[in-house]
């Protein structure tokens, strides 16, 4: 009969070693693979969640003051003055907006509805449709849980437009004057009083759903001109801007 002799100790720590660093080195590849999806997974949320926002609050300012086609432009009643919820509107006054040094910003806008039956050309912020002559003025601002959100100032119901926005801030200008920033809850800007205003710059600057790996964002960002500081931590971000003409003014 032969003899069958085992491993020995030694032969058994070497293939222990070699075991550990293959494992190690899959461990590390697996790990980096990780990092890259949820890298690659943040840039495309961001870029997403952009595309949606930045479309919806154009859509939205441009709209501003419209009260259905030209005929119903000339037979429509305009917008009377009036103080809602603490925010006073003047007599064809469209748009109000407040600022906040190193805050967020609101900014307010009015609509009619166009036709008996509700066309949907204007809707509300949960996406009803608005009765002819039924006015709706709607507010979009940051929320304590980093949200956009549409606030009914008929119903101060608010609904979110987006998560993850740390900062959100607008500019007024006025045709043939700079960008303004709007004065804190005095209905006139620095330069110029609301009726006047016909064109709204605003900047969006959003955050990633997840932390990645890697060494802390210490990065600042610039909004309308002016240089935001963020958290020290691991997050994507990125700021979008765009300008908006408001073609519905009665006032122009």
């Amino acid at each position: 009969m032969n003899k069958q002799n085992g491993f020995s100790l030694l032969e058994l720590m070497i293939a222990i070693g070699l075991g550990l660093f293959l494992m190690s080195g899959l461990l590390s590849v697996l790990s980096s693979g990780n990092s890259s999806y949820i890298s690659i997974h943040n840039s495309s949320q961001l870029y997403e969640d952009s595309r949606l926002v930045m479309s919806y609050l154009h859509r939205k300012i441009k709209g501003a003051g419209f009260r259905g086609n030209i005929d119903e432009h000339k037979t429509q009643t305009p917008f009377a003055g009036k103080t809602v919820n603490g925010i006073v509107l003047a007599e064809n006054q469209i748009v109000f907006g407040t600022s906040i040094t190193g805050g967020n910003d609101s900014l307010t806008l009015r609509y009619k509805g166009f036709g008996t039956t509700a066309d949907g050309s204007i809707k509300d912020c949960e996406g009803d449709p608005v009765n002819q002559n039924t006015e709706v003025i709607l507010t979009y601002k940051v929320n304590s849980s980093n949200q956009l959100v549409c606030e009914d100032q008929n119903t101060l119901v608010q609904t979110v437009i987006i998560d993850n926005v740390e900062r959100f801030k607008v500019l007024y200008g006025e045709d043939g004057a700079g960008y303004a920033v709007a004065s804190d809850g005095t209905g006139s800007t620095a330069t110029t009083d609301w009726n006047k205003i016909d064109k709204i710059r605003f900047a969006l600057l959003l955050r990633s759903e997840q932390q990645i790996a890697g060494a802390t964002n210490n990065q600042t960002y610039t909004m309308l001109s002016k240089t935001i500081t963020t958290n020290k931590d691991r997050y994507m971000r990125t700021v979008f801007e765009d300008s908006v003409q408001l073609l519905n003014n009665p006032n122009h």
